[in-house]
């Protein structure tokens, strides 16, 4: 038994120093984003990726196009 509550200790562990990093790159993020509303977010992303690496994985995933097999004209 000792094995399984030292097991979901260590995962509790490390799932709680990723989430520390994630709240800690967000906290640091949001003192360093400007209001520019111009300014190209792909690019800022592309540009930060090392500094933020978790938000950056979030970034790729919801700023990029999905992908399609479908010409736009036929959406309408």
């Amino acid at each position: 038994m000792a094995l399984t509550t030292s097991g979901a200790s260590a995962a509790a562990t490390k799932n709680k120093c990723t989430s520390d990093l994630a709240l800690e790159e967000l906290i640091q993020y949001l003192k360093i984003v400007s209001s520019d509303l111009k300014s190209d977010p792909i690019k800022f992303w592309q540009i930060n990726k090392n500094e933020f690496p978790l938000l950056s994985n979030l970034a790729r995933t919801y700023l990029g196009s999905p992908a399609s097999s479908i010409p736009s004209e036929q959406l309408f």
